[in-house]
Order: structure tokens, then sequence, then C-alpha cells
């Protein structure tokens, strides 16, 4: 105990230590409060307003776990995501593991410097909800034991899951000659696979029941789906059912206690389980990725026949052999597709008997995942600066214009984006076609649309990254977490694409409800927005290639 006490002191001063870049910091961590507090404020009120709604069903045990659920599911992904950054692929492991101390303790430490960063993005997404959700329906004094309950260990629970997850996977990596790389293509496809699953069953579920079948079947049904869909994360189900006295498996104070044993036995066992691995396992497999061995490269690897072509192929091997940045910034190519696909396979959630317009309505929503979870996730983009680092110094002194660096940075963002919107279009068609609702001229107005969202986020992404980047950093988590040029550029587009899909989706009703004429309003909707893309696009080539020498000049290392 006295050795892990010592290291996370160590381990969280270093973690946590001010940036040298202060005012970047500070914005940061401006940006990231007030996105939290306005998602927070808006789940709150959304719960709280639909808490009668959700007791009158007999649901509020099954929403209470879905909002927990969410929490769990954002700590599992980014909260992997960190543990390969900072824990296995970290710099400073071969240093902090020729201490004095037990590697389970240095492995524990930064268990814990992860688990706090990650526990305020889940407590931003549980406790609004859940507290408004309690407030509004009168629950019991267990409900609000539970809430604490739920803060404090559903991030652990998904941290534990992490770390688990992270060991085969690290091993599996250490066969290979690029070792990052390979992490990232199995973190991608594992996550890309669970989130898949997850959302099917949450979207399958419904829509079975006709429209026109009795009210008292609709909300039978209604309450199936939230039963099904909260029940894939038991434990965690089960502490709703005890926060809100539920009866489950036995009734009364007894089954109450039988809950609440299930989810804190969870915790344990994972707990113990985590520690035994670690101890086992962790100093040998983070020191391995310390040792080059036989990864050695030709130097006819890096031979190009242009300038162009050798930056592009230095930007890609800067990022594919950092699994963190790597599966930041390529997940979407896989991600996007998936989503999009469990959204066109459960369609029929999207029939509200008008004919074309439900097909369209369905595409449009499959459209939102690309634009959302493949374009506006980027991250190839909204680093593209940052990523260097302290190497930026090169990129400063080579004999090298710096629009052509940039255009090489550009290069490689639009290929990634390129791919997920090749990928996930392909998907997405293939669906529509075996589901007999394939229509050209939507495929065609929405993939020219994406393109050039795709190509102006880019361009507008690297141009906000280069006019203030983070290159202090110490690991890739710093340079993504702790920069506010990663976080605008995402949710700017974010809010973009919903109010792109609302006009696409609002002048297809229009025009279907009094004209008959659905394609009409989606392409009305479609030109004009294929029109501000085109715009956009321009003047984001513009700014880059008048800026780029200006924003170059005044960055220093």
């Amino acid at each position: 105990m006295k050795n892990f006490l010592t290291m996370t002191r160590v381990v969280l001063k270093s973690f946590f230590r001010k940036s040298k870049n202060g005012k970047n910091g500070r914005i940061a961590l401006i940006v990231v409060g007030v996105l939290g507090a306005l998602l927070g404020i808006g789940v709150g009120v959304l719960f709280g307003l639909s808490g009668q709604l959700f007791a009158s069903l007999g649901v509020v045990p099954e929403m209470t776990a879905l909002l927990m659920d969410a929490g769990f599911i954002v700590v599992l992904v980014f909260g992997t995501v960190g543990i390969f950054s900072y824990v296995y692929f970290s710099p400073d492991n071969e240093f902090l593991l020729s201490l004095p101390v037990r590697s389970s303790s240095v492995y524990l430490a930064k268990l814990f410097a992860v688990y706090l960063q990650e526990v305020a993005f889940s407590t931003v997404i549980i406790l609004p909800g859940v507290l408004a959700l309690g407030i509004s329906t009168f629950q019991p004094w267990t409900y609000y034991i539970m809430l604490l309950l739920a803060l404090a260990f559903i991030p652990v629970c998904a941290m534990l899951l992490a770390s688990i997850i992270s060991i085969p996977l690290v091993y599996l990596a250490s066969f290979f000659k690029n070792r990052g790389a390979v992490s990232t293509v199995v973190l991608i496809i594992l996550f890309a696979s669970l989130m898949g699953v997850y959302m099917y069953f949450a979207s399958s579920a419904n829509g079975i029941v006709p429209p026109d079948a009795p009210m008292n079947e609709i909300l039978a049904a209604m309450k199936d789906t939230f039963v099904t869909t909260a029940s894939i994360l038991y434990p965690i189900y089960a502490l709703a059912q005890f926060g809100s006295l539920t009866p489950a498996l036995i009734g009364g104070a007894g089954g109450a206690a039988v809950m609440l044993a299930i989810f804190l036995g969870t915790v344990v066992v994972s707990g113990a389980l985590t520690w035994f691995i670690s101890s086992k396992v962790f100093a040998v497999s983070a020191l391995r990725q310390t040792e080059h061995g036989s990864a050695k490269s030709s130097a006819k690897e890096y031979v190009s026949s242009s300038v162009l072509k050798a930056l592009v192929k230095k930007e890609w091997r800067e990022l594919s052999r950092n699994t963190s940045f790597a599966f930041q910034c390529l997940a979407g190519i896989v991600v996007a597709p998936v989503l999009s696909a469990v959204f066109m396979i459960t369609g029929n959630n999207w029939q509200f008997g008008m004919g074309a317009a439900d097909n369209i309505l369905s595409w449009t929503i499959s459209l939102a995942m690309i634009l959302i979870a493949g374009v506006g996730m980027n991250q190839a983009a909204t680093t593209a600066i940052t990523r260097e680092g302290k190497s930026f110094a090169y990129s400063k002194t080579m004999p090298v214009p710096y629009t052509t660096q940039l255009l090489a940075k550009v290069i490689l963002c639009n290929i990634i984006g390129g791919l997920t919107i090749v990928f996930g279009f392909t998907v997405m068609t293939v669906v529509a076609i075996v589901r007999g609702i394939a229509d050209p001229l939507s495929v065609i107005l929405s993939f020219l649309l994406a393109a050039l969202m795709s190509a102006s986020y880019v361009n507008l992404s690297i141009a906000f990254d280069l006019r203030r980047p983070r290159l202090d950093w110490s690991t890739p988590r710093e340079a993504v977490k702790n920069n506010y040029s990663t976080l605008i550029p995402i949710f700017g587009n974010m809010i973009f694409d919903i109010l792109c899909i609302v006009l696409i989706v609002a002048l297809t009703l229009v025009f279907a409800a009094n004209f008959a004429l659905p394609y009409v309003g989606m392409a009305i909707a479609y030109t004009t927005l294929i029109i501000l893309a085109a715009a956009a696009l321009l003047a984001s080539a513009y700014l880059l290639r008048t800026r780029a020498d200006k924003y170059y000049d005044r960055l220093s290392v």
C-alpha cells in the first residue's frame, strides 16, 4: 500500500502537471467545462421533463440503467485508449519500472490517474440525468445512494474491464513489427464490434409492433425494449433496480440487497482479477514495448520520388506507429460504417407509413452516423500540427515550403476521410439494396455532400490547429484531451451536421405531406447544403494557402 500511495503521488503530479502553454490549457479546460455543462443541463432537462412519462410506463430503473450504461461505455472506450497511451506505451515506463517498487504499484497508480480523468466525463453523462429523473419521479432514498455508488464505481468497472482487454491486445501487438499499428487495428475492430452489437440490440428491439396496434400493445413493446436494452449490462441494471427498489429476483428489502450485492460483487471480482493480472504481466508487457529488437526498417522504405510524397509518408508513419493517435485518428473508418449499417438494418424504426419519405428518412439518419462518427471524428486533421510535438522544430528548419508541409497533412487527412466515406456509403448502399429501399438520387447527392463536408472539415481543422497547437505534450493523451483545438472543430461539426439532417428531414416531410413530392424536398435540401459545403471548401483552402507562412513563423517549440 505504501508503494502504491507513493507512486500515485508521483504519477498524479506528472499526469496533471501544468502545461508550458498555459493559455491553451486554460482555454481547453474552459471549453471542456462549458461543453460539459451544456451537455449536462440538456440531459438533466430532458430526463426531468420526461420523468413522469417514464414513471407511467414503469421504466424508471431501465432509463436509469441506460444513462449509467452510457457513462460506462464512454469510459470503456476512451479509458482503453488512455491505458494504451499512458500505461503500456508511455515513454516513462522504463524509468518507473526501474524504481524499487512493485510493478503492480506502478500499474495501479497509472490506472488510477487515467480513472480520475475519465470519471469527470462519466459524471457529466450520469449525474444530471439520473438526478433529474429521481427528483421528478419521487424516488426513494436508496436512489441517491445508488447515484453516489454509480459515480464512484461505474468508471471503476469500465477501467477494470479496459485494463483486462488491454493485456491480450498488447501481447498480440508484440508479435508484429509495427506494434502500434497492429494495436490500433485490433482496438478499432473490437470497439466497432462492441458498439455495433450494443446499438443493434438497442435499436432493433422496437418497431416490431404495427403502427395501428392498440396502445397497450405499443406501450408493452416499448417497455420490453427498455428492459432488454438495460439488461445487456446486467450489473448496472441491478444497481438501478436497487436504487428504485424495484422487485427483481426476490421482493422486499432482501431483493434490493441482492441487486446491490450483484453490482458490488462485480466490482470486487473485477478488481481482484485486474490486480492479479497487473502483478503478473504488466512489467514484462510494458518493457517489451520499449524494445525494438528486429523492428528495423530499411532506408529504401523512406525513398520517395518527390518531397510531397516523402512528407505524406512521414505523416503516416508518425500517426500509425503511435497506438493512441492512430486509434483516435483512424477509428472512424470502421466505426462510422458500423453505426450507419446498424441504423440501416434497423430502419423499420423510421417507418411512418409515408412511402418514399420513410426510405429517405431511414437513409438520412444513417448518413448522420457517417457525418458525425466519421467526418467529424477525423482527429488526424484536428491534431495535424499538435501531433508533431517537440519535433515540430524540424518542420521549422527543413528546406521545404510551409505550404507543401501543410499540403502533405491535408492529403493524408483527406485519404482518411475519403476511406471513411467510401466504406460507409458502400455498407449503407448494400444494406439499402437488401432492404429494397435503394435510391440512386439519395446516394449520389448525399455522397457528394459528405465528400465536400469532409474536405472542408479537414482544411478548417488543420487551420484551427495551426493557429495555436499544443506542442509541449509528453503523452498523446495530453495532446488530444488538453487541447481546445481538437474540441472546437468536433463539436462545431456535430452541431452543423445535426442542422443539416434536420433540414433534409424537414423539407422531405413538408414536400411529402403537402405536395406528395418527397424527392423534390430532399433535392432542394441537398443542393443547398452542397453549395454551402463547396463554398466552405474553397474558403478554407484559400485560408490555408494564404495564412500558412504567417502561422508557421510565429510558432516555436
